[in-house]
């Protein structure tokens, strides 16, 4: 569990399985560690994967969005829910959406069409 603690923040669970795996912790049946049992590890001892960290490189995570956007990410969640905008889901089952101008221009889109959403200025990322 020590292994799982220190890396689960920043590592997926196929990543922590691997790592497990390596170190020659094994099941409680003796068998290798694989990413739906590391899962279900995390689910039980809460142990949560990273959750703002892109997986590929020109996607974001909804807080990124939701932030350049100017937008609460509850707004993007809702969004996401019903299949309105383009996204996927990533390891752990983050929301992983790409981040290309075709994409920008359909979520600009949804806040333009809505009577709820006021964007304010977008904040600028941190370090």
């Amino acid at each position: 569990m020590e292994l799982m603690r220190r890396h689960g923040a920043t590592h997926t669970s196929a990543q922590l399985a691997q790592i497990l795996n390596a170190a020659g912790l094994t099941s409680g049946k003796g068998k290798p560690r694989s990413a739906a049992n590391v899962a279900s590890l995390r689910h039980v001892y809460k142990i949560y994967g990273p959750r703002t960290v892109a997986v590929d490189d020109g996607e974001v995570s909804v807080k990124q969005a939701a932030a350049e956007l100017g937008i609460p990410a509850d707004a993007v969640y809702n969004w996401l829910r019903l299949g309105q905008v383009p996204a996927r889901r990533g390891p752990s089952r983050r929301w992983c959406i790409p981040w290309d101008p075709a994409t920008q221009e359909v979520y600009r889109q949804k806040i333009a069409n809505s009577f709820r959403l006021q964007p304010r200025p977008p904040t600028s990322p941190t370090a």
